[in-house]
């Protein structure tokens, strides 16, 4: 029989499960133990960056995949699409405006999570 490990929350007391890195009753960030896994945070600025050096990139830094491809396929299909139609230098534009709220979109995913 398997016994669930738990722990108490030093602020309110609560059983909350052993791994558990914030007690869901009132939010506060629990002490880490020996063998607790610390989920690597990654950093704004590089995701940022990441995004205005080549769109989408910033999202597959921080790990949403289907979104970054979104982003470079979006880019990668109307640089083709509208290059017969708009000039050059309102094409470079078209992409600026993409890349920058690429990196936008990037900056919120990294601060909420």
């Amino acid at each position: 029989m398997t016994e669930e490990k738990t722990k108490f929350c030093p602020r309110c007391g609560t059983m909350i499960p052993y791994e558990e890195a914030t007690c869901p009753l009132c939010g506060e960030p629990q002490p880490r133990f020996a063998g607790q896994r610390v989920k690597p945070r990654k950093r704004t600025w590089v995701a940022v960056a990441l995004s205005l050096l080549v769109t989408g990139l910033g999202h597959v830094y921080l790990g949403e995949w289907r979104r970054g491809l979104t982003f470079f396929g979006a880019a990668f299909v109307m640089g083709f699409v509208a290059f017969d139609y708009v000039s050059y230098d309102k094409l470079i534009i078209l992409g600026v405006i993409l890349a920058v709220m690429a990196a936008y979109d990037a900056y919120n995913i990294s601060k909420r999570s």
